[in-house]
């Protein structure tokens, strides 16, 4: 009989991985865990999609907010803004209708402020676009802050800071009207007595991202409270609104550094607003 040979043994075991136990062979058992599984190589950042054309992008930076014309805007003091996105117009007309039609907005025919007379109410709020022929690319008017912040939710947006709607208007620059610093002239819907115009009518006017109607056509609420600068938190319940309206015949009221303050539930015909997101 053939004898069996360690060495060859050992050989067999270095060039086949097995090992021999005695005139047999059997498999080398190995015990160890398998690798894990190869993690994919990680994808290139994809920059943000641009904004659709009805909205402008904001990038972010800092600038001096208010001035030392009026009161209510002392101190100028410095402000940082993120980037955002703002609506290149305020909400039409037939934007709002669409929030009404699916049940989330109130539709809105008429004014409500304080202190007014029946006979008041009804003559102001002729100037009201909502349900009205031929208005449909007018502003929404006649909205309180409720509705506003309504609609906005609606179509997946908000409203504006009062950092951020200054900052639009004004630019890093600090200008004093959205188109620059020229004194108001025809750039703007303004010193009129019939009411507002159709949105984005002045593109003279627009800022230099393209935002219209930054001033004239309805003041813009805010989503700010009405704080002494340079506080941006207080118990004032009064909100800010932005940007003067058709009837004002007064440069320092068109301003991009003015600001006003209503309570939330008042609804004028001066009033609309504009989303951000």
């Amino acid at each position: 009989m053939r004898k069996y040979s360690v060495r060859a043994g050992l050989l067999a075991t270095v060039l086949f991985g097995v090992t021999l136990v005695g005139p047999h062979a059997y498999a080398e058992r190995d015990d160890r865990p398998p690798p894990p599984p190869r993690q994919p190589a990680p994808q290139p950042r994809q920059p943000a999609p641009p904004p659709p054309p009805s909205e402008i992008l904001i990038p972010g930076g800092t600038f001096i907010m208010g001035s030392e014309e009026f009161d209510s805007e002392k101190p100028a003091h410095q402000a940082t803004v993120a980037t955002f996105v703002l609506d290149r117009t305020e909400v039409t007309v037939a934007a709002y209708n669409g929030c009404v039609n699916a049940g989330r907005c109130t539709q809105r025919t008429s004014v409500d402020l304080p202190g007014i007379t029946e006979d008041v109410r009804t003559k102001a709020s002729a100037y009201c676009n909502g349900g009205k022929d031929g208005r449909s690319n007018h502003p929404m008017n006649c909205v309180d802050w409720n509705d506003a912040t309504a609609f906005c939710s609606w179509a997946g947006k908000r409203l504006p800071t009062e950092t951020e709607w200054e900052y639009a208007a004004r630019g890093a620059e600090g200008r004093k009207y959205p188109w620059g610093y020229s004194e108001p002239a025809d750039q703007l819907c303004w010193k009129r007595s019939n009411g507002t115009c159709s949105v984005g009518s002045f593109p003279s006017g627009n800022t230099p991202q393209g935002l219209v109607d930054m001033a004239g056509n309805v003041w813009e609420w805010t989503a700010s409270n009405y704080c002494p600068y340079p506080s941006k938190s207080c118990t004032n319940a009064a909100l800010v609104y932005r940007g003067g309206s058709w009837s004002n015949d007064n440069a320092p009221y068109v301003r991009g550094a003015l600001r006003s303050d209503y309570e939330p539930g008042f609804r004028s015909y001066l009033l609309g607003f504009r989303c951000a997101r």
